[in-house]
């Protein structure tokens, strides 16, 4: 499936900033334990909202989380890691662009 198909069924979780970093934030852990509580300190948003966009993401089949005791571990799914691959490259774009334009 095509980022802009993926996009045109799911637009609106995407137009928020927080979501998008939060993709590419667990796209940049690799692999290693990803818990949600560090994740909402890192882009400055509240665990409680941290929550209900990981409801919506795992709704989509974009994240998985695991209970590890107290914690929640965070991981994308293959779609997941595709869609914040393309994400984090049109955030690159738009920096640069905006660089630019402020030149």
């Amino acid at each position: 499936m095509k980022v802009i198909e993926v996009m045109k069924m799911n637009p609106d979780i995407f137009i928020r900033d927080k979501p998008v970093k939060m993709l590419i934030l667990l796209l940049k852990s690799d692999y290693k334990e990803c818990y949600a509580q560090d994740l909402a300190k890192e882009i400055d948003i509240t665990y409680s909202y941290m929550i209900t966009v990981l409801s919506e993401l795992e709704k989509r089949k974009y994240v998985v989380r695991e209970k590890k005791g107290a914690k929640q571990i965070l991981t994308l799914t293959k779609t997941g890691r595709i869609l914040a691959e393309r994400l984090e490259v049109v955030f690159k774009l738009l920096r640069k662009a905006e660089k630019t334009t402020e030149e």
